[in-house]
């Protein structure tokens, strides 16, 4: 199909079911270069018998004996609809004499005409069952929903129960029939119809992990976590051809946390000659659920949307048939949708399949991980770098990527990357940096040196900006681009969060929220270690857990428990969630004020010396999940208890990351031991309530260790007889995870001379006086840990330097102070 079609094809109604009003189906016209109407473009979808491929899965175009059978069988029992079967209906007068005409002014004939009136009393039959449905059921999608999809539930299509199939609650189907010049429109039969491969009546097939019986790919996506296949997949469609179409469909609110959906698909489509713009493909399509008007350009499966048979592709591969024309096939690859700018709407999402309109080829596709990642995906793959990304201050922002490869005649063939970054506030576009070079190797790549106060425009007082990367990968003709992050909001939900401008208040998102020690046992929930105590039950299995009962399960198996528990997109690529985590399925409508504990450990606190009463931060990640109705969110709550009672609580916060929540709190306490507790409310009213809890942390503060305070000084004369000072930081001192600013005092006053923040590695000091002595201090800290400070005292005689003192620990170090940075407390407080 021409690309150009495409374009009109999109811009018709998502799922929209055009009654018949006649009982006779209007005639082909014969002039095929005159433009059809919009709605007229985009092909149908299915319900036609056709031949029953061979055993070994090859075929090529029908003959009567293979396609007559089936039809006269369908015709004799009445054709399935949507509602009972109905009874067969005369066709109207002259049916078979119009149709011989129609016949007669096609391009291109591969059905004998006898095959072709068949098919024409097939659809005949299955447009009369859709007129016993009331025209008010008949909305976009087929039905009108009870209630709309959630965007990224049952997007794994993993199974539960003995006989899987679908979820009818997620997901909608259709087929029907696309002609050669589709007039009239394809009219819409709504349902998810599966079957086996050589089934004509099989749209939409929840499929187990195996090959291809046609060309011998993997039938499911990749497990992006193992690397194996998946346990199921979607099929849409069928090996069998006549003019069949299906379609997969999910209408849901689209929020920021779902603005980019990545899924994995897999094409296969016979290749015949000529056939121009109506050759069997496969497409995806995105639908304002609002207007009915079709959205372009959001989706990019590496060379057009929709997927022809490309030889010349280097991702296809093709399947040769003695005697038959090909089959060209493109295995699992992993593609994006972007909905950012439909971030509260409610949007369709529909995957199509198509035979060819001559009715002698079929084509059919695979859909897997709705919502997943593209890890490892052979057209490319880009993801943020949270290791070697600086989050605040003057720094680097940082991207790994995954350069597209195939396999071909050829051999082995890889492609380029490609990366470029948008940076947002406040909803707008601020810059865009230049793009990186070319990629052809690596892994890696990073915007250095990244200052947030140099950019134009830039408003300080908002305290950060948002970022968004594009990359865009090439491997011959095919060009597939991938975005983490998108306009406005960037790559975490909510405005100005991706990265701060300062670094006085930056929270800090590693795994155990702080550095140092944890005092807490199997905080990552090893099933070999130390269990958790909880007031709820231990559930045997994923199976098995029921509201009051919880789970230690690997994060890639709490879909396993429920359908719709996945991790939200804005979890790719971090460890907030990762390994195995405890998984609750919280007690609701219980009475007012109920808690219950569903986690504890008791943990040993120890002593610093000199210091009366060391201080704590306590720190765990939970994700709320989503139920089916009147859904209570799970809200978690710390209590700490020491040997003399409770102990009180400070700098409590509760941040919405977009990968979940991350709880923080701090405590005081020269207890020995104390015991830690996640208590759950229970009385709220309604369904849900459960949630997954991850990385649970206990750590002391202490100070920045000495090692990473002492400083280089270099000193050269300047001009006029002054000297310059230059400053250099030790090489462990990073940031991520430590934040320093350097300082010049006069010790006279003792008075701030210059204050220089933004964690500059090195720093200079010009043009400084002679005989006049300076103080010059490095002070860090860590998000967590207390402010940490260390001087070296110097005065500059004429014709001469001379250092007055050495590099020591500041005991006392004052609060960093700048007009241009931010006041730094003595101790962080989050």
């Amino acid at each position: 199909m021409k690309l150009t079609a495409f374009v009109a094809i999109v811009a018709v109604t998502l799922t929209t079911i055009v009654v018949a009003q006649t009982p006779a189906r209007p005639k082909p016209q014969p002039d095929e270069k005159a433009p059809l109407k919009l709605d007229e473009k985009f092909p149908g979808v299915r319900s036609a018998p056709k031949k029953t491929v061979p055993a070994d899965g090859v075929k090529g175009p029908m003959k009567p004996v293979d396609i007559l059978p089936g039809v006269r069988s369908k015709l004799e029992k009445g054709v399935p609809g949507v509602g009972e079967k109905a009874p067969i209906k005369t066709l109207p007068e002259n049916f078979e004499a119009r149709y011989r005409q129609a016949y007669d002014r096609l391009e291109q004939k591969e059905l004998s005409f006898e095959e072709y009136l068949q098919l024409q009393k097939q659809d005949f039959l299955r447009i009369q069952q859709l007129e016993k449905i009331p025209a008010a059921e008949l909305l976009p999608g087929g039905r009108k929903p009870a209630k709309l999809n959630t965007a990224c539930g049952y997007g794994d299509f993993e199974a539960v129960g003995l006989n899987p199939v679908i979820d009818s609650a997620e997901w909608s189907g259709a087929f029907g029939f696309a002609w050669w010049n589709l007039s009239p429109p394809v009219i819409w039969s709504p349902g998810l119809v599966s079957g086996l491969i050589t089934d004509p009546n099989a749209h939409q097939t929840l499929i187990s992990a195996g090959t291809d019986p046609v060309v011998g790919i993997q039938q499911t996506g990749p497990n992006t976590s193992t690397g194996q296949p998946s346990g199921y997949a979607v099929r849409i469609g069928n090996a069998v051809n006549g003019f069949g179409t299906e379609r997969l469909s999910k209408t849901f609110t689209v929020t920021s946390s779902d603005s980019l959906i990545r899924f994995w698909y897999a094409v296969v489509l016979e290749k015949p000659q000529g056939h121009l713009g109506r050759q069997p493909f496969f497409g995806v399509r995105v639908i304002d659920y609002g207007t009915n008007i079709e959205l372009l350009g959001l989706v990019n499966l590496g060379c057009a949307n929709p997927v022809v048979a490309d030889s010349n592709n280097p991702f296809f591969q093709t399947k040769t048939r003695p005697g038959l024309e090909p089959i060209v096939f493109k295995d699992w690859a992993c593609a994006q949708i972007d909905l950012s700018k439909q971030v509260g709407k409610v949007t369709t999402v529909e995957f199509v399949t198509q035979d060819c309109r001559a009715g002698g080829h079929f084509g059919y596709a695979y859909v897997d991980n709705f919502c997943g990642t593209c890890t490892d995906s052979p057209t490319g793959d880009l993801a943020f770098d949270a290791d070697h990304s600086t989050r605040c201050g003057k720094g680097n922002v940082c991207y790994n990527y995954t350069l597209p490869s195939a396999s071909n005649a050829a051999g082995n063939v890889s492609g380029t990357a490609v990366i470029t970054l948008d940076i947002y506030q406040n909803g707008s576009l601020l810059a865009t940096l230049p793009s990186s070079p070319t990629l052809s190797t690596g892994t890696n790549y990073c915007f250095g040196m990244i200052d947030p106060t140099t950019i134009p425009g830039i408003d300080v007082a908002a305290g950060g900006i948002d970022l968004a990367a594009t990359g865009t990968f090439t491997l011959g003709g095919s060009v597939q681009t991938l975005s983490v992050g998108t306009m406005p909001e960037g790559r975490i939900p909510g405005q100005n969060n991706d990265y701060r401008i300062a670094c006085g208040d930056t929270p800090h998102l590693a795994t155990n929220c702080c550095l140092g020690k944890n005092l807490v046992p199997n905080r990552t929930f090893d099933p070999d270690g130390t269990p958790p105590g909880s007031e709820y039950h231990p559930a045997a299995n994923n199976g098995s857990l029921v509201p009051g009962t919880f789970i230690l399960s690997k994060v890639e198996g709490i879909g396993d428990a429920c359908r719709n528990w996945m991790l939200p997109p804005a979890c790719a690529n971090t460890q907030d969630f990762s390994g195995y985590v405890m998984l609750v399925n919280g007690l609701t409508n219980q009475p007012t004020g109920s808690t219950s504990v569903i986690w504890e450990q008791k943990f040993e606190l120890p002593t610093l010396p000199g210091v009366k009463e060391p201080e704590y931060r306590i720190c765990f990640r939970y994700l709320p999940l989503p139920q089916c109705c009147f859904d209570i969110q799970a809200k978690p709550n710390i209590v700490v208890t020491g040997q003399s009672g409770p102990i009180a609580l400070s700098n409590v916060s509760d941040v919405d990351t977009g990968c979940g929540h991350l709880f923080s709190a701090s405590f005081t306490s020269n207890s020995g031991a104390a015991l830690l507790q996640i208590v759950l409310p229970e009385d709220g009213l309604g369904d849900g309530n459960d949630l997954l809890i991850d990385n649970i942390s206990v750590v002391q503060l202490v100070k920045v260790p000495a090692a990473l305070l002492l400083f280089n000084l270099q000193a050269a004369p300047g001009t006029g007889g002054t000297y310059d000072v230059t400053l250099t930081a030790p090489t462990g001192l990073t940031n991520p995870p430590y934040t320093w600013a350097w300082e010049m005092w006069d010790p006279s006053g003792p008075t701030l001379v210059q204050s220089v923040p933004g964690n500059l590695p090195a720093t200079a000091f010009s043009s400084l006086t002679i005989s006049t002595p300076y103080v010059f201090k490095l002070k860090a800290w860590s998000e967590c840990n207390t402010l940490t400070g260390s001087k070296q005292t110097w005065s500059f005689e004429p014709n001469a330097k001379k250092a007055e003192g050495k590099t020591i620990e500041d005991p006392n170090p004052e609060p960093v102070t700048s007009k241009t940075g931010p006041r730094l407390p003595a101790k962080r407080s989050e």
